[in-house]
């Protein structure tokens, strides 16, 4: 049965995906299936039933109401959601994936931050989100743009390759004083996965060189790894390098 007091709704960042989060009655937290839906690409027609099949057997959806909706929904507490991006990411949903990616970096940041009494408020929260979908972006404009340079030149595909590696570590060694390969290495992550190990301030710092080194391909035609490495110049005579201590 409906319940009959409202929800209160909030938009949440689930880092990069953004859904109507739910304040139910209760207490607890929710989220409608159909915000879900969408957000994950499944389909509205039959979304709550592949939903249930998803979460297993026994798992029982709430109906409630809310501030955008009048008629009652089906709507999933938080484990189920945390269930659900699971059973989503095993079957290889591209969103899911990355969605708990960005949550899980969020995580480990609150748990080490706590632990060494290091303030990490709401405020801090949302720059780590907003970084790292920034940064996704500008990493796909920065790719596209050296994918174009390869083009124009006339780089055959085999050696193209060297042109991403090189920017990669030109940036990475340029800001941190190490390759991607000894950061993934002390880090102990997977190559996809080394920048959900930074700090916000270093993924705003690979935004801002990785940025101007596109401008620099784009309108000054530079070769690609020069650019990263003219942009890194640039960014560390004004901020400074931000360096990674490896033991």
């Amino acid at each position: 049965m409906a319940k009959t007091e409202k929800a209160k709704v909030a938009t949440v960042n689930l880092g990069g995906v953004r859904v109507e989060g739910l304040l139910l009655p209760n207490g607890e937290f929710g989220v409608g299936v159909s915000q879900l839906a969408e957000a994950f690409g499944l389909r509205k027609s039959d979304a709550t039933k592949e939903v249930q099949r998803l979460l297993g057997k026994g798992s029982n959806l709430g109906k409630w109401t809310s501030e955008l909706a009048k008629r009652p929904v089906s709507v999933m507490s938080l484990p189920q959601l945390e269930t659900l991006l699971l059973e989503l990411a095993i079957k290889g949903n591209l969103v899911a994936i990355e969605t708990m990616r960005a949550l899980s970096g969020l995580a480990l940041v609150q748990l080490f931050s706590d632990a060494f009494h290091i303030k990490f408020v709401e405020e801090d929260r949302k720059l780590y989100i907003e970084a790292r979908e920034k940064g996704k972006v500008i990493r796909k404009t920065m790719t596209s743009t050296i994918a174009a340079w390869n083009y124009r030149t006339g780089i055959h595909k085999d050696v193209a390759w060297m042109y991403y590696a090189g920017c990669s570590d030109a940036v990475n060694v340029g800001l941190f004083g190490h390759q991607a390969a000894d950061l993934i290495q002390w880090f102990g992550c997977k190559k996809n996965n080394l920048r959900d190990q930074l700090t916000p301030g270093q993924l705003h710092a690979i935004e801002q060189v990785e940025y101007l080194a596109g401008l620099y391909i784009e309108d000054g035609a530079m070769e690609p790894v020069a650019a990263a490495k003219a942009a890194v110049a640039a960014h560390v005579r004004v901020h400074g390098a931000m360096l990674i201590e490896i033991d």
